[in-house]
């Protein structure tokens, strides 16, 4: 109707009513693309406030793995320094040296000879918003800080899989065989290889550790009893210490234990002495 009596207006010259039908359509216009705009940053603050709360609980997962990993560098290096140690011995007559075990290591046929955590250390959630553009939302630098994180996490998860197929190769160790030299040497390269994987695991965890206790985690009673639950064997210091052995240490997450914000540990620090 409105262009209909455009249309008349301009048979008619009539220019006032021409000018006025004008602005009359260019402000509807407008008005228009402000709505869409305003719906737009509404689902776009939406979406990211869903991404957030998704991020912050796999930010404190992670913290705890790391807390974990951290906790157990004394145990990795005394223990492949002992392994290698034996291995360099003279002779062929091997002594296996199986764990204690637990109910886990129970299922298994062959004794594990070393032990660490396989964690889900994740960076998914993150990986798809960025590429969905539901970030873009978030403060730069925030976003440059949590994107070191969650590159550390996937660093360490793919280390982490390292470390496991190359411990599943050390189990022979665990039986009482002659082992000659050659095969001494191979196994020591294999204990060498999980030196080095250790050492950068390491590493990579108390920078991703250090990190996140710069972020501010806020939860509510609803995500921590799930994060709890989900960081239940970590935070069970008798299970790890019937893993690990004796020189595990506690690791505690405060917010995990009281439903404050503060992210900080108790008896492990993500600082690792001489690796910073």
């Amino acid at each position: 109707m409105l262009l209909r009596r455009l249309s008349k207006n301009v048979k008619d010259q009539n220019w006032f009513a021409v000018v006025l039908d004008f602005l009359i359509v260019v402000a509807g216009i407008l008005i228009a693309f402000q709505i869409t705009s305003w719906n737009e940053q509404r689902q776009a603050r939406a979406e990211l406030a869903e991404a957030e709360a998704a991020i912050r609980s796999d930010l404190l997962l992670n913290y705890v793995w790391a807390k974990e990993r951290i906790s157990l560098r004394d145990c990795r290096v005394q223990g492949l320094g002992e392994l290698s140690e034996r291995l360099l011995e003279p002779g062929e007559t091997w002594t296996g040296m199986p764990l204690e075990q637990d109910e886990q290591g129970k299922a298994r046929a062959i004794e594990q000879v070393l032990r660490s955590p396989n964690r889900p250390w994740t960076d998914r959630v993150w990986k798809a918003e960025l590429a969905r553009g539901v970030l873009n939302g978030m403060d730069p630098i925030r976003r440059s800080d949590l994107d070191f994180v969650f590159k550390q996490a996937g660093d360490i998860f793919e280390h982490q899989t390292k470390i496991t197929d190359l411990q599943s190769r050390l189990k022979i160790l665990s039986k009482s065989v002659e082992l000659p030299q050659s095969d001494r040497l191979r196994y020591l390269d294999i204990v060498s290889e999980l030196d080095e994987h250790g050492f950068w695991t390491e590493l990579k965890a108390s920078q991703l550790c250090a990190m996140i206790e710069l972020q501010e985690l806020d939860f509510d009673e609803e995500e921590l009893a799930l994060l709890r639950e989900r960081a239940g064997a970590v935070l069970d210091y008798e299970l790890r210490r019937s893993q690990y052995g004796d020189c595990v240490k506690p690791v505690t997450i405060t917010n995990l234990e009281t439903g404050g914000a503060s992210s900080s540990g108790g008896g492990v620090t993500c600082d690792i002495s001489g690796y910073n």
